[in-house]
């Protein structure tokens, strides 16, 4: 009827398993060894941990190097010793090591060994951290600028180190350093020195300089500085008579924030009350006037004013005001 028959195949034996494999205990452990045996390794040490994997018909496949701290290496050889070396950077190193080998086995099984006996390596932390204090956290733009680094009196030889956002080239600063503090000076700030400081230290232990931990970061901010006042006479002469009344006032360009005036004669701050004079400030905050009832004798020179401006709680000075050679003549004698 045109439909095709499959026969069945008759008689087909089952399939054969294998019978499972045994279950072998792992190799024994590798003999572990560490070169230079101390009680004690500093930072910038150099290790070498040895492995040796007892002898045996298994085919060697590799090592496995491990420390507490949670670092593991894996090293591909047919070799039966390995060596591994590396340098201590830090506390992060100390702590056990062990090791490990893998072998193919007689069934052509990856077998891990048993775990080697623990070497014990203790770390010398690093000298303590320094303490960071800047002269101020906010600076106009000119201005001096001075950090001290200070670490733990103790008789030992030090080299310090001052970082801008990590990086030690510090433009225009200039380092000074004593047993237990250094000192960084920048004689004029500028505005890229706006950022976070920190410093650290070397110490000679054994004849090899060690880093220090670094010290807490000092944010500092230097700001454009604020414009010049404009000083003002009245009378409106720089020539005036002993006795006569004289008034100054200082002018500032802006009344934003928060400002302290000063007035001054040859460059030298005139103290509130000397020779009567009498200080008062403008509605506005934006002006400040030194009055003297009666200008005293012999008290010509040229006088100028500056601003304080107050920048998140620190002070920042402006430039002085254009100075006013002002002479005091003294009184004709009929």
């Amino acid at each position: 009827n045109g439909v095709a028959h499959v026969q069945k195949p008759q008689n087909l034996s089952p399939r054969q398993t294998l019978p499972p494999l045994p279950d072998l205990p792992p190799p024994p452990p590798p003999n572990i060894t560490v070169t230079p045996e101390k009680t004690e390794y500093l930072i910038g040490d150099t290790i070498s941990i040895r492995c040796m994997a007892p002898w045996s018909n298994n085919k060697m496949q590799g090592f496995r190097f491990s420390g507490t701290s949670g670092w593991v290496v894996d090293i591909r050889t047919m070799r039966r010793t390995y060596t591994y070396t590396f340098n201590i950077t830090g506390p992060k190193d100390r702590g056990s090591h062990t090791c490990t080998y893998t072998v193919i086995n007689k069934f052509r099984q990856l077998v891990h060994s048993q775990e080697s006996k623990a070497i014990i390596i203790n770390v010398k932390d690093p000298p303590t951290q320094p303490t960071l204090v800047a002269s101020t956290s906010v600076v106009s733009e000119g201005y001096p600028l001075l950090f001290f680094c200070t670490v733990p009196a103790r008789a030992a030889e030090r080299r310090f180190h001052f970082y801008k956002e990590g990086v030690e080239n510090i433009a225009g600063a200039e380092v000074t350093s004593r047993d237990e503090e250094a000192e960084l000076r920048v004689a004029e700030s500028r505005m890229n020195h706006t950022g976070n400081f920190t410093c650290g230290y070397e110490e000679k232990i054994e004849g090899r300089w060690i880093l220090s931990f670094i010290s807490q970061a000092t944010e500092v901010f230097v700001k454009e500085p604020p414009s010049a006042p404009r000083l003002g006479l009245d009378p409106p002469f720089t020539v005036v008579s002993e006795g006569y009344p004289l008034r100054l006032t200082c002018l500032a360009s802006s009344d934003d924030s928060r400002l302290r005036f000063r007035f001054y004669r040859n460059g030298v701050e005139i103290p509130p009350g000397q020779e009567g004079s009498e200080s008062h400030s403008g509605n506005a905050g934006s002006s400040s006037e030194l009055f003297f009832p009666q200008t005293p004798k012999r008290f010509s020179g040229k006088f100028s004013c500056g601003i304080e401006e107050d920048v998140g709680g620190t002070w920042v000075p402006s430039p002085q005001s254009e100075a006013l050679d002002i002479t005091v003549k003294g009184r004709c004698i009929p």
